[in-house]
């Protein structure tokens, strides 16, 4: 009987192999991730969860974000890192597909365990849908509140957009379709699986703990407070006045496709 090793190598994401034979494992030391040969290229795992490796940090259209300076590839994935100030919002965004399709994230929030809550307070993190006309956002995705001891997600928020091109944008927070109860901080540290669809007729969100399993949680007529012709991720901070935060969350798997 042959036996092989099936673990190629424990070093850090830049290290990587550039090839390896089919079932070999990389185990990346400086990330959250591993990487298993499938088919000739690294298919990226979180714990034994498949992961989508996320389009290109060069592939996006970005909003108020620089490439390579405060959204950049990072070790497999997609990072957004930077302060940002009240209402600013960095937004990595594509041309939606023809309807229906989907888009469905993992994403890392380092605020989520962050030990001064304050330097958190309002952070958020999640999917998007944006209007073109108007530059206007409707964001799904998880905030972290100390005047809620905790995080919760915002439902489909409604943020109106100000100013004009693609930098200095600012954004002024509208109501939610429904606001999920708190989340503990403890589970979002493994990370969170969010999903949105449009079929054409209605946008539906939807959230995982396994990445397989996926919750609807709440659906609206697609054309609720925006008419989406873009959609994308987003990062920054939902404060109404006075505080600058430091945001920041790790994609570790992006997928956008027709269903």
């Amino acid at each position: 009987m042959t036996y092989r090793r099936a673990l190629s190598g424990i070093s850090t994401f830049a290290n990587r192999p550039a090839t390896a034979p089919d079932g070999y494992v990389f185990m990346c030391s400086d990330g959250p991730m591993q990487f298993v040969r499938s088919g000739g290229v690294w298919v990226p795992y979180l714990g034994s969860t498949p992961l989508k490796t996320p389009p290109a940090a060069s592939t996006w259209s970005l909003i108020n974000a620089t490439l390579n300076t405060n959204f950049s590839d990072h070790k497999g994935g997609l990072i957004f890192n930077s302060l940002y100030a009240t209402g600013v919002h960095h937004v990595a965004k594509v041309t939606a597909l023809a309807t229906p399709y989907q888009i469905t994230v993992h994403y890392l929030p380092t605020w989520a365990a962050g030990d001064n809550p304050s330097n958190f307070n309002f952070a958020t993190t999640g999917i998007c849908w944006r209007e073109t006309s108007t530059g206007n956002l409707h964001v799904f995705g998880p905030t972290h509140a100390t005047s809620v001891t905790g995080i919760y997600t915002h439902c489909l928020r409604f943020l109106t957009a100000s100013g004009t091109g693609s930098s200095v944008i600012t954004y002024t927070n509208s109501t939610d379709s429904i606001t999920f109860a708190p989340i503990l901080t403890n589970l979002m540290a493994h990370g969170v699986w969010l999903r949105g669809i449009d079929d054409g007729v209605n946008r539906s969100i939807y959230v995982s703990n396994d990445g397989i399993n996926f919750t609807r949680i709440h659906q609206v007529t697609r054309t609720t407070s925006i008419t989406p012709d873009e959609v994308g991720i987003y990062n920054g901070n939902f404060a109404t006045s006075g505080q600058t935060i430091n945001s920041t969350a790790l994609f570790t798997s992006v997928e956008i496709v027709g269903i």
